[in-house]
C-alpha cells in the first residue's frame, strides 16, 4: 500500500492543493527568494523607498508571498515587531482615510487593489496611502494591473516606489511547491516522523506524480506566463475527485483529466455562439501546439484573424462572447482594467486562453 496513494490524495486534495487563506500560513513556500530579498530591503531601510507595488493576475500568490515574507522577516528580526505591521483592505480605506487604529502602524499592507473593486475606492484608497505616508513608515500594495493603470500611477509619482514582480510559474516552481506541501502535511499528519524524512519521502513521490504530457499543459508556454498558482492548483484539487480510489501510488495521468473534463463540461452554461468559438479556439491551440511558439495575449482584431469564423459575430464578439468567457474562466484577460467609472466591471483586452482550455484543447 502506497503512503501517498490515490484515495489519500484525493481524500486531503483540499489541504494539499490549497490556495487560500484557510491553508496558507501552514503551507510551506516554493521559490520566491527575489521578490522577498527586495521586500527586506524596503523594510529594512536600506534603499530609500518606501512604497512596494506587487501588481500582477489575479490568483498569481501575492498573498501566498506576502504571508509568509513577513511572516521569515519577523522571526529572523530583520523587521520590527509583527505588532507594528497592519494589512487592510481596499474597502477599509476607499473612502480616503486610514483608520484611526492603523494610524500608528510603521507598515501599512493594502490588499485587494484590483478590477474587482469600484474604480473611487480604488483611487481613494491610494490617496489614503499617499496621505499617510512619512518619515518612516512604509507601505505595501498588492493587486491586478490595475495598479498599472496611468491614473494609479499618477496618484503614487512622488512616492520613493519599487514594484516587486514575482517569478512565474513553471514546471520546475510548480512541481517544488507540490513537494512541499506532501512534506509539510506527510509529517504534520503523523504519517512520517521528522522533517528530513517528509522531504525525502515528498521528494521521491512528486517526480512520479504527473504524466509529462499532462504537466505540460499545466504550464502553456505563452508570453506573458498566464499560469498562476491559484487556477493550476485549484485544476488539480479538481482533478483529484477523478483519482481512483485505491491504495495504488498517486499518479495525475492525461486519463484523470479528461475523466474530470466529461463532467465538467457537462456543467457548462455557454451560449451557442461562445461553444462555436471556444471549439474554434481549441483546433488552433491544437493546430499551433506543434511549432513550439508561444502564444502571446490578442486583441478584439487579432482574435478575428485566428478565428475568421468568428467574424459573423464581429459587432458583439467581445460583449458577447469574449467578456463573457473571460468570466467564467476560459480566458484570461492580460491588459490594465478600463479605468472609466461607467464601465469598471468590464475586463480589458488583450486575452489568452486560461490553462483549463489550453489543457481541454490538447488533451481532451
Amino acid at each position: 500500500m502506497a503512503l501517498v496513494s490515490n484515495q489519500w490524495v484525493a481524500e486531503y486534495r483540499d489541504k494539499l492543493f490549497a490556495n487560500t487563506a484557510s491553508y496558507n500560513t501552514e503551507i510551506p513556500m516554493a521559490g520566491r527568494k527575489e521578490p522577498t530579498e527586495q521586500l527586506r530591503r524596503l523594510l529594512t531601510n536600506k534603499d530609500g523607498l518606501n512604497c512596494a507595488v506587487i501588481s500582477d493576475l489575479l490568483g498569481a500568490g501575492k498573498t501566498f508571498f506576502l504571508t509568509h515574507a513577513r511572516i521569515d522577516l519577523v522571526r529572523t528580526r530583520q523587521i520590527d515587531e509583527e505588532r507594528q505591521i497592519v494589512t487592510l483592505f481596499t474597502d477599509q480605506v476607499g473612502k480616503g482615510r486610514v483608520p484611526d487604529d492603523a494610524a500608528r502602524a510603521k507598515v501599512l499592507i493594502i490588499e485587494e487593489l484590483d478590477r474587482k473593486k469600484r474604480h473611487g475606492y480604488l483611487l481613494g484608497a491610494l490617496e489614503a496611502v499617499v496621505q499617510w505616508l512619512h518619515e518612516d513608515k512604509k507601505a505595501i500594495l498588492t493587486g491586478d494591473y490595475w495598479l498599472k493603470a496611468p491614473e494609479a500611477l499618477k496618484v503614487l509619482e512622488d512616492l520613493r516606489v519599487e514594484h516587486i514582480p514575482l517569478e512565474p510559474l513553471t514546471k520546475d516552481l510548480l512541481l517544488e511547491a507540490v513537494e512541499l506541501r506532501l512534506g509539510h502535511w506527510l509529517q504534520s499528519l503523523g504519517l512520517v516522523q521528522g522533517s528530513k524524512k517528509a522531504k525525502k519521502e515528498a521528494s521521491k513521490v512528486v517526480q512520479e506524480m504527473f504524466d509529462p504530457k499532462l504537466l505540460q499543459v499545466l504550464v502553456p508556454r505563452t508570453d506573458p506566463p498566464v499560469a498562476t498558482f491559484r487556477e493550476v492548483l485549484g485544476l488539480i484539487k479538481d482533478l483529484a475527485l477523478s483519482l481512483p480510489l485505491d491504495h495504488e501510488p498517486c499518479r495525475f495521468t492525461v486519463d484523470t483529466f479528461r475523466e474530470w473534463d466529461a463532467t465538467y463540461r457537462r456543467g457548462r452554461l455557454w451560449s451557442d455562439e461562445q461553444r462555436f468559438f471556444v471549439e474554434a479556439l481549441y483546433q488552433v491551440i491544437r493546430d499551433r501546439a506543434g511549432d513550439g511558439s508561444f502564444w502571446r495575449p490578442l486583441d478584439i482584431d487579432e482574435w478575428l484573424e485566428i478565428i475568421p469564423e468568428a467574424e459573423e459575430f464581429e459587432d458583439d464578439l467581445e460583449s458577447e462572447i469574449i467578456a463573457p468567457l473571460a468570466r467564467t474562466g476560459a480566458l484570461v484577460p492580460m491588459g490594465i482594467p478600463y479605468s472609466d467609472p461607467a464601465r469598471e466591471k468590464d475586463f480589458r483586452p488583450p486575452y489568452l486562453p486560461s490553462v483549463r482550455t489550453f489543457a481541454q484543447a490538447l488533451l481532451s
